[in-house]
Formats: C-alpha cells, sequence, structure tokens
C-alpha cells in the first residue's frame, strides 16, 4: 500500500535524508554538501512509503507567497518507473501549495526526468543549465 504524507517524526526526517543520500550522493555523485542545505530546515518534507517502508520524498518551500518551490524529489531506484510513487509526492506536495492559496508550483528538474513531469502537467520554462554538474530545466504548472 502506497501512502504519503509531511514528515512529522525524527525517525522520518532520517528515512528521508537516507533516500536522498542514496539517490543523489550515491548514484549521481552529487557533493553532500550541496546536497543538503540551508532550506532543508525552512520546508515542508514529505515521504512516500511502499507497505510502510520508505521509498520517496521531496520538499516543499512556499517562496514569497508567489508559488511552491518543489525540490530534492528522490525515489528509490525499486520503485521508479513504476508511475506510482513519484506522482503520490507531487500531488501530495501540490495540494501543499494549493492550501497555502498559491496556484503556481515551480521547480528544476534534472533533464533526465523531464518526461516524468511533463506527465504530471509541468511546462519548461528557460533553457537548460548545470546544477550540481547535472543538466536540469526550470518547470513551472498553474494548479
Amino acid at each position: 500500500m502506497l501512502e504519503v504524507h509531511q514528515i512529522v517524526k525524527v525517525s522520518e526526517v532520517f528515512d528521508a535524508l537516507k533516500i536522498r543520500f542514496l539517490v543523489f550522493v550515491v548514484e549521481q555523485q552529487v557533493p553532500v554538501e550541496l546536497e543538503m542545505d540551508e532550506f532543508d530546515s525552512d520546508a515542508v518534507h514529505f515521504l512516500a512509503t511502499v507497505d510502510g517502508r520508505p521509498a520517496g520524498t521531496l520538499r516543499v518551500r512556499l517562496i514569497d507567497g508567489l508559488y511552491g518551490k518543489v525540490q530534492r524529489v528522490a525515489v528509490l531506484k525499486e520503485y521508479r518507473n513504476q508511475y506510482l510513487v513519484g506522482p503520490a509526492l507531487m500531488a501530495s506536495a501540490e495540494s501543499y501549495v494549493a492550501t497555502h492559496d498559491v496556484d503556481v508550483v515551480a521547480l528544476d528538474a534534472q533533464l533526465t526526468a523531464r518526461s516524468f513531469y511533463l506527465r504530471q502537467g509541468y511546462d519548461p520554462d528557460g533553457e537548460v543549465f548545470q546544477e550540481a554538474g547535472i543538466d536540469h530545466i526550470h518547470m513551472t504548472k498553474t494548479l
């Protein structure tokens, strides 16, 4: 059973950070000092579990009451490309943003994940740029 919820327990923070570490630092070789940043403490974090096991995570920041910024979307390898965990995480983030009277969600998608975000209704906005040595593109969605 798939569940997504806002992180409230310390143990869930550790689960989310472990997922991010495995995906970004181990798999993608992003330096750990770039992966964890000053925005973690201000963001709202979500955790997806499958049958009670951590499967994915993301964080959301509300930017000046103008838009929600989704960041650090990470799904463990064994749950990717099943179109379950990622869409459920995104839906939770979008619901969170909408409850704060904000109707635009933005993100900087890794180019390899662009098609995933296109399927979620996001539109590319701008040119390809590098972040942590990985090609990204800015994308937005109006809720």
